[in-house]
């Protein structure tokens, strides 16, 4: 079961008492993040529950997107953050796209 749900920003939680999951979701628009609090959770529950990021790709798309909360309190510069990515990406991201996944070779040249 949903025991809370809060929509965050700045640090802050925006509402007193929970929100429904649509309406903090709505609220992310706007900046922050969703705390969802679960207890035991129905499978149908979790189904409503956003997943990770299929790839390193789209989860560095998300950060790019979406990163204000690292630079509180001055620890992470913008310059730094947006390195870091364009790193991730050359050294990485764009590395594995020239190369074969292992899946690759098990569908296509496994025995």
């Amino acid at each position: 079961m949903i025991i809370d749900c809060a929509h965050y920003q700045d640090g802050r939680r925006q509402e007193e008492g929970a929100v429904s999951l649509e309406e903090a979701a709505a609220r992310c628009g706007q900046g922050g993040f969703v705390w969802l609090g679960l207890f035991e959770p129905a499978p149908a529950e979790l189904a409503e529950v956003p997943n990770m990021p299929p790839s390193l790709e789209a989860a560095l798309d998300n950060l790019k997107r979406s990163h204000e909360f690292l630079l509180k309190g001055d620890v992470f510069t913008e310059d730094l953050v947006e390195t870091w990515i364009d790193y991730k990406m050359s050294k990485e991201v764009s590395q594995t796209r020239l190369r074969p996944h292992p899946y690759e070779f098990a569908l296509y040249y496994d025995a």
